[in-house]
């Protein structure tokens, strides 16, 4: 699909008009979203959006001659379940090849939305399909620039090894455990001294889906949240997480979350906000925070998707001293240097409810899509076009520079 110059204020003899590839599902409301961002901030692009379906790109179109750089944004594959079925094929052969188990075939033919799906195969799929693109590219010659790098995506994908890179850069994350490759070594684990709360996380999830909440309030009781359950013997997420206090049923649901490893985290108590937990999902542009959202629930688990409550960001930062803000912004501007080659990254924060300090929590490739969010009256994404376009094109005119939040 491709949408035309809608105005060209430029003559294209001149400064040929920016063409952008959008790399994407078609039906997503994220592209839309995209698609609308660009013609506000940069009017005389043309922009082409290629399905993650289509392993080849349009390389004759990207070829194009009267046309300038080539400038390649990615979006989540997830949407389309056709998508998450064809990638997880794909990328079955490289995660068995790293250990893990491949998605029987009758699970992804009765993928339905809902479900939860061991997202290993799913992982290599995206960054299997992504090198194939890189690859194209390159062997055609075509010059191009990434507003959102495929090396970092997989890397911030990968919560086991995203932690790994914050922790060595000295980001404030939670402590972690990456050995855990039993249900019985996650119960020895409680045994422990600081561990008796925990969350499990899928090594490859998103969106909370497979997150456990887990606590052992006494030798013999034990308390686990979770947004995993069973319909009709499919593992589904649920909207509201469940309660599970029974170890076989606690133990039934880490066993699903193994076949595509885990990362467990030492509990952090969340600062709360009108007596429910709280954290943040912060979009960092340039290493500064452009807009965020503040996430508030009964339970340990967030999400706004999961008919949890939303409050502007503003309402946190009185909660805070100004030394943990300033620590925040620190830890910020050391992500941008982790993944320099991304626009943007989405990152969710919770500060300390007692000592009001604050652990990154995880890092989003594709977690900016905020929605009834503005800064200055820009949206998320019209923000990051306009750091992108400002660093990439400069002789373009551009809107007023930013004041950071």
């Amino acid at each position: 699909m491709t949408f035309p110059s809608a105005l060209s204020t430029v003559p294209p003899q001149t400064h040929p008009a920016p063409h952008w590839l959008l790399l994407a599902s078609a039906n997503d409301p994220r592209t839309h979203a995209f698609a609308t961002a660009l013609q506000q901030q940069q009017p005389n692009s043309h922009l082409t959006i290629h399905d993650w379906q289509q392993a080849k790109l349009p390389l004759a179109t990207l070829s194009e001659a009267g046309l300038g750089q080539l400038h390649i944004r990615v979006e989540s594959a997830s949407h389309d379940l056709e998508t998450v079925r064809q990638l997880s094929r794909l990328g079955t052969a490289r995660a068995q090849q790293q250990g893990f188990a491949p998605v029987p075939e009758t699970t992804l033919a009765a993928l339905q939305d809902g479900a939860y799906l061991p997202a290993a195969c799913y992982y290599h799929g995206v960054g299997e399909r992504l090198q194939q693109w890189q690859q194209q590219l390159q062997d055609h010659g075509i010059e191009h620039q990434w507003m959102n790098r495929p090396e970092h995506i997989q890397a911030v994908s990968d919560k086991l090894r995203c932690h790994q890179q914050m922790a060595d850069a000295g980001i404030a994350v939670a402590e972690a455990r990456y050995d855990i490759h039993t249900a019985e070594q996650l119960w020895q684990l409680l045994q422990q001294p600081g561990w008796q709360r925990v969350f499990v996380k899928p090594r490859f999830g998103a969106a909370a889906a497979g997150i456990l909440a887990l606590a052992q309030l006494r030798p013999d009781l034990w308390r686990g949240q979770t947004t995993l359950h069973q319909h009709q013997g499919q593992w589904v997420n649920s909207l509201r997480p469940q309660l599970l206090r029974e170890q076989a049923d606690i133990n039934a649901v880490v066993e699903q979350l193994l076949l595509s490893g885990i990362v467990v985290e030492k509990w952090l108590p969340k600062l709360k906000y009108r007596q429910l937990e709280s954290d943040c999902r912060l979009l960092v542009i340039g290493g500064e925070i452009r807009l965020g959202v503040l996430r508030c629930s009964h339970s340990p688990i967030t999400n706004l998707h999961l008919l949890n409550q939303r409050h502007p960001l503003e309402s946190l930062w009185p909660l805070v001293p100004a030394a943990a803000i300033s620590a925040l912004h620190e830890d910020m501007a050391k992500l941008a240097q982790l993944f320099p080659h991304s626009t943007q990254l989405a990152v969710d924060v919770a500060f300390h409810q007692y000592q009001r300090r604050h652990r990154v929590l995880e890092v989003n490739a594709f977690g900016d899509f905020l929605q009834r969010v503005e800064y200055q009256g820009m949206n998320s994404y019209q923000l990051q076009l306009q750091h992108y376009l400002q660093l990439q094109l400069p002789s373009q005119p551009q809107m007023q520079p930013h004041q950071p939040l």
